[in-house]
């Protein structure tokens, strides 16, 4: 129990600080006008390390967070980020080769989802106040899809390096050599 819990802040932990970096990375190209959209980020790393319980509470947690910064309807991101945990619970689970590749693959996927599912919204929602053309749409997309591939390898091996340093003699540590 003490295990998953020092898990929960140390995912918890990289996720907010890795929100805060491309927070304001975010920032600082918004004059060239691209927008990276990387919610995909923050879900695999527990449904790596952390319990079905802790890692609903993480992406709840990470999900208000990023709609309070993203200014996006209260409960999209949670909603969204809870159910790609279960997902990729599950596909861990039932993927027998963990391949960085396939990890990195699998969470693009989402990440594209969730931009089109985000795109959709803001065209149905007038009210919003967000003006996100077709081709500013795909722009985005393009470019967070391209900037989402070393981020992600980055995000996994740091989650895997500092939870490998924390538990040495766990399970989970000797499963996440297969990650290579």
């Amino acid at each position: 129990m003490k295990n998953e819990c020092i898990k929960l802040f140390i995912i918890l932990f990289l996720d907010v600080a890795t929100i805060s970096l491309l927070t304001l990375l975010n920032s600082d190209i918004s004059s060239l006008g691209i927008f990276l959209y990387l919610p995909a980020l923050f879900f695999f790393n527990s449904s790596l390390y952390l319990n079905y319980f802790n890692g609903i509470i993480v992406s709840i947690i990470i999900g208000l967070f990023l709609d309070e910064i993203l200014s996006t309807p209260l409960g999209f991101h949670a909603i969204f980020l809870c159910l790609a945990f279960i997902t990729g619970k599950s596909w861990i689970e039932y993927n027998t080769k963990r391949k960085l590749w396939r990890l990195v693959t699998f969470q693009l996927l989402i990440n594209i989802f969730f931009t089109i599912i985000l795109f959709g919204l803001f065209l149905c929602k007038e009210n919003l106040g967000v003006d996100w053309s077709y081709e500013r749409f795909l722009i985005d997309l393009i470019i967070s899809s391209i900037i989402f591939i070393p981020i992600c390898f980055w995000k996994i091996e740091i989650s895997r390096v500092i939870i490998q340093m924390m538990f040495e003699d766990t399970k989970n540590s000797e499963d996440l050599h297969e990650i290579k």
